[in-house]
This record gives C-alpha cells, structure tokens and sequence, in this order.
C-alpha cells in the first residue's frame, strides 16, 4: 500500500471527517501530499497527530514539526514528503486550503 493509502486508511480509522488529499508532486520538488480532514475537538486532533507520528516511527519518516494548535483550531504534522492538517470545521472553512489549490485534489 502508498504512504497516501495508508494515511487516509489512518485518518478514516481515526474518525476524521471529510478528508481530502492533494497532490503536488507536479507542483513541488520537495512536497507530495497535503492531507486535510476535519475533527470536532482538540483531544481528538492530538490523538490523531499522536497517531501519524506513530505511524512515521514504524515506517522510518523523519518528523520535522508538530503544531498542536494551541492557539487557533488548526493541528498538522509535517512529514517531510507529506503534511496532515487537522482542523476544527470553522477554522478548516476559515483557510479553505481546498479552494486554494482546487486543482490538485485528488479524487
């Protein structure tokens, strides 16, 4: 299985809501994946950044940085090749990542 499988597989068994990757492996020399899903509170979205970097440990991926959203309702971890956002549904329409970069959802 793809790294891109296997996180959406983790994201979906983590009761994230509406995920969505995109694609910018045509856009970015040093970027593949942006994951973006939506959860309802912050126990969640930590328990879920607990879990990718879990999942980075097991697979030999190099976390660079974790932002727990302390301050706005916005959590990622970024991977390296990949980055997952984790937003509360206001802030996740506040930034509208996905109307950013339309193009490169992947379906």
């Amino acid at each position: 299985m793809e790294i891109k499988e296997e996180i959406i597989k983790l994201l979906d068994d983590k009761q994230v809501e509406d995920i969505v990757c995109l694609n910018f492996k045509d856009k970015s020399p040093f970027l593949d994946y942006f994951f973006i899903g939506s959860v309802r509170n912050a126990r969640m979205a930590n328990a879920v950044l607990n879990f990718v970097e879990e999942f980075c440990d097991e697979h030999g991926i190099k976390v660079n940085h974790i932002d727990n959203g302390s301050e706005t309702k916005w959590f990622l971890i970024d991977c390296g090749s990949f980055v997952v956002h984790i937003f509360y549904d206001e802030e996740r329409y506040r930034y509208d990542l996905e109307g950013l970069w339309k193009d490169l959802i992947e379906k």
